[in-house]
């Protein structure tokens, strides 16, 4: 397989819609992609990937620069380890890379994937980049000892300085941990939006994302029948069910809520109060097999606003709101229904 090429100017100014200067192009973009395409489908650090520049740039400003490569080949957004800029964009390899078609039906083990693949890319972050400072500081120390100080000593102490990088730098990659939370949260709600796309809805046609702090709820999801208000969801992850309930408490009617809900003690637990608080939730399939095991009145509740089915698998989230989109009204589910995305590895 050849290497892929630095895009020229003009084509990438194409592909970003945007004017790249040619100093930028020159000292920044195509060192960018050189370095990225030369690793022939291997990773980098995003600080082995800033050293390319030929110029000075702040880290903000090289940030800008690689969102712009991703935007240009969203290959490279897997290349370079520890982050993640274009949630969708990761979200769609991560289904590629393990053959999930259909998000809607998949949803739950692409969550999975996606959060796996991105601490896996931390872990090798940390190794990658005290393989890359080791063999930095190698080269400015070689230059500048010459044959002063022996190999044999230069390497004890690059020894010494590798063994303390790899105890004291996972402690000081705080800044990842916090990006792994906020990018859990985005893929999150990227895949919840992606659910609906796959159930045919127009995103900021049939639905949009709700950002406006005077609005209520995530998403909202638009009726054909002007006489119908908009269905509004919160989307909450595994660990927030607490805040989704006070969050679908404020929503306006209709609503519901959406996660990846682990705990079905705990939605049994708060069963009565999102019940009266919104006409759906919607969890894993895994999720809501454990509560008919547990609790068979939760499992099988109807919804007090509805008279329809209340807990239901999420991967049926973007078929019912296609159907409210149609029709002003969730479709009927029968228990159990989630049966057909329990397989032995969940969903594949």
């Amino acid at each position: 397989m050849s290497q892929k090429q630095a895009p020229t100017k003009s084509q990438l100014d194409a592909a970003i819609a945007d004017d790249v200067s040619p100093y930028e192009y020159k000292h920044y973009f195509k060192p960018f992609f050189d370095h990225l395409y030369s690793l022939n489908g291997g990773v980098t650090t995003d600080v082995e990937l800033y050293d390319q520049s030929t110029a000075d740039v702040s880290r903000s400003r090289y940030r800008q620069f690689l969102k712009k490569c991703i935007e240009y080949d969203p290959e490279i957004e897997l290349m370079v380890v520890g982050y993640v800029f274009h949630v969708d964009a990761f979200i769609e390899q991560s289904a590629e890379a393990h053959n999930f078609s259909d998000i809607g039906t998949y949803i739950n083990r692409i969550q999975q994937t996606c959060l796996q693949m991105y601490w896996d890319s931390k872990d090798e972050y940390v190794e990658q980049l005290i393989n890359y400072l080791r063999r930095k500081t190698e080269s400015q120390y070689q230059g500048q000892l010459n044959s002063s100080v022996s190999p044999d000593v230069l390497n004890d102490l690059l020894n010494e300085f590798e063994s303390e990088l790899a105890v004291t730098l996972p402690e000081k990659v705080t800044s990842i941990n916090q990006s792994g939370k906020n990018m859990a949260g985005s893929v999150n709600e990227e895949l919840f939006l992606l659910s609906l796309e796959s159930a045919g809805l127009t995103r900021n046609d049939d639905f949009e994302q709700i950002s406006s702090k005077n609005d209520t709820g995530d998403i909202k999801v638009h009726c054909k029948k002007a006489e119908n208000s908009p269905f509004r969801i919160e989307a909450k992850s595994s660990k927030n069910r607490e805040r989704g309930e006070f969050g679908v408490g404020a929503v306006q009617s209709p609503s519901g809520l959406i996660g990846f809900f682990n705990d079905a003690d705990e939605i049994i637990t708060a069963s009565g109060k999102l019940e009266k608080q919104c006409q759906v939730v919607y969890l894993p399939s895994k999720t809501l097999s454990e509560i008919a095991r547990s609790n068979d009145t939760v499992y099988s509740m109807d919804s007090q606003k509805t008279g329809e089915l209340f807990l239901r698998a999420n991967n049926e989230y973007g078929i019912d709101m296609k159907y409210y989109h149609e029709h002003g009204r969730l479709p009927s589910k029968p228990v159990g229904h989630e049966s057909k995305y329990l397989t032995a590895t969940w969903g594949t």
